[in-house]
């Protein structure tokens, strides 16, 4: 960010439906990402700059910077010893005006932040287990299965009152309230906190869906989301975690002091939606990351990117990815800046995990970029439904809106696949 200045435009974000989640005074950025409140106090206690958004009038941000310098007199924080983590690497154009994603001044969980991968894979291992030893004796024997239990391929997409399977794990929504507390601790600790925000911007919106008349048939609710671990959470031994409900499947696994993420479901309805401060839409970097990339390209090359039918779905799904071709415009033929928009773009993805072991995500899918290939589908001027995929080797990363874009509420969908990585098992 220029000048190595840093921004928060801020709008309080009121959860909806059940507010199952801990942090439930929100903040969120001019591309739409949620930060909890607390962490804006910590971001002010430091430093960050906070402009008001252009939806508050004179006297409602008046009333907010009262409310944060209330709130931030009562959050406590480690004495700061050290100066903020650096961005990671390719963050790109479109990512939010705050700390970067990984820095240790945005995390919503345990202070400091680890400053390098096993660090990080560790603390993910004691919030887990500081987690577990708030559940009783059968809600942890739901919460643990074996490391190589089949069950982790039990994930979806779809809510639970359609699903035609059971959820592994513990229900937040049948948590009590220091429960959910220690489960929010591990979520914060165990993602960034770009990717920490990012799935409650998910849960948010399925608030949004629990008020609807149709909810109780289909099963949409903030409650409505599961955490389960495979292997016991170990600073050594290599453990996995998966957190999932409607539009949203976490699977993550720590082996060998680093956290890979694969396969991972993000998708969001509705896509854009309002409260009283102003109208949010989350997934929206993501629009314009894609959006940067095609519209970066000409000629024969923007040419061969477009593809001649749009999938009906997300081609890889919940099943193996070896059929999904590789289809569209070869990186080869890319130039070094447009590479460098695909990768801004897988980052928005792989910037979930933590700081450290994004970085070393990025930096391996970055050496085979000019063997993997993009292909959009749609208009190129923010309009109409539009898909795109960026596929190579080691990386498969689907994006589809399945309303056109501008749509009253939208929806969209997408996923993360390491093929040679998978469950962690690579």
């Amino acid at each position: 960010m220029a000048g190595g200045s840093r921004y928060l435009r801020l709008g309080v974000f009121g959860w909806r439906g059940t507010g199952m989640w801990r942090w439930g005074r929100l903040m969120h950025s001019k591309h739409g990402t949620i930060v909890p409140f607390e962490v804006a106090c910590r971001l002010s206690r430091r430093g960050v700059h906070l402009q008001k958004p252009p939806m508050l009038k004179p006297t409602a941000f008046l009333l907010l910077c009262v409310m944060l310098v209330v709130g931030c007199a009562g959050v406590s924080e480690e004495p700061e010893t050290a100066e903020p983590a650096q961005p990671v690497a390719s963050a790109g154009a479109t990512e939010p005006d705050i700390p970067h994603e990984g820095s240790a001044e945005q995390n919503p969980g345990r202070e400091p932040r680890p400053d390098d991968a096993r660090g990080e894979a560790e603390a993910a291992a004691v919030a887990a287990a500081d987690f577990l030893a708030q559940l009783d004796e059968r809600q942890r024997a739901a919460a643990v299965l074996p490391y190589d239990s089949d069950l982790i391929r039990n994930w979806s997409n779809l809510p639970a009152g359609i699903l035609g399977f059971e959820r592994n794990g513990v229900r937040i929504g049948d948590l009590d309230e220091t429960q959910q507390a220690a489960l929010h601790d591990f979520l914060a600790t165990a993602m960034s906190p770009y990717g920490y925000a990012t799935v409650a911007a998910v849960v948010a919106a399925e608030g949004v869906l629990e008020e609807s008349a149709r909810a109780r048939r289909v099963g949409w609710s903030a409650g409505n989301y599961w955490l389960a671990f495979f292997g016991e959470p170990s600073p050594t031994n290599p453990w996995r975690w998966q957190f999932g409900g409607h539009h949203l499947a976490i699977n993550m696994s720590v082996r060998d002091g680093r956290v890979s993420m694969s396969p991972t479901f993000l998708g969001i309805e509705p896509a854009r939606f309002s409260d009283a401060e102003g109208i949010h839409v989350p997934f929206m970097d993501r629009v314009d990351a894609g959006l940067a990339v095609i519209n970066s390209l000409d000629g024969n090359i923007a040419a061969t990117a477009l593809l001649d039918e749009r999938p009906n779905a997300l081609q890889s799904g919940t099943g193996p990815v070896g059929f999904v071709p590789f289809e569209g415009a070869s990186l080869e033929s890319f130039s070094a800046a447009q590479r460098q928009a695909v990768l801004d773009a897988a980052a928005l993805w792989v910037n979930l995990m933590p700081e450290h072991s994004a970085q070393v995500r990025l930096e391996e899918i970055e050496a085979e970029l000019e063997q993997a290939y993009f292909g959009w589908h749609g208009p190129a001027n923010g309009t109409g439904s539009i898909y795109y995929v960026i596929h190579g080797d080691t990386v498969l990363i689907e994006f589809s809106t399945q309303d056109p874009l501008g749509a009253a509420e939208g929806h969209i969908h997408s996923i993360y696949r390491d093929p040679t990585n998978e469950y962690g098992v690579g």
